[in-house]
């Protein structure tokens, strides 16, 4: 049986979380160049179920979020929170430096 990622609990109407994981998969898709076709063929699920995704209807469950991750080559945080690895490594050690200068 596979996991849902469900919404946040303090999640207001409207549905945020979808509609932000929504947008960044249609941004990293078109940052590669792939239509839908192509990323559901690298990810492993149809057409159908990335297009509801995209347009925020639902949200992918747990496996399908680290097959999209490896097929557009960027962590599971970064499809949940739009937030580099990277760029949260680099702020949290700009934070400690401040802190101790």
């Amino acid at each position: 049986m596979r996991s849902t990622i469900s919404e946040p609990d303090d999640a207001p109407a409207g549905r945020p979380f979808r509609r932000g994981l929504a947008a960044r998969l249609v941004g990293l898709r078109q940052r590669k160049g792939w239509n839908q076709q192509v990323l559901a063929d690298h990810a492993g699920v149809s057409r159908y179920r990335l297009a509801k995704w995209e347009a925020g209807r639902h949200a992918p469950q747990a496996e399908d979020l680290v097959a999209l991750g490896k097929a557009l080559e960027v962590s599971v945080d970064e499809l949940l929170t739009g937030r580099n690895l990277l760029t949260q490594l680099r702020e949290k050690l700009t934070e400690i430096l401040r802190q101790t200068s």
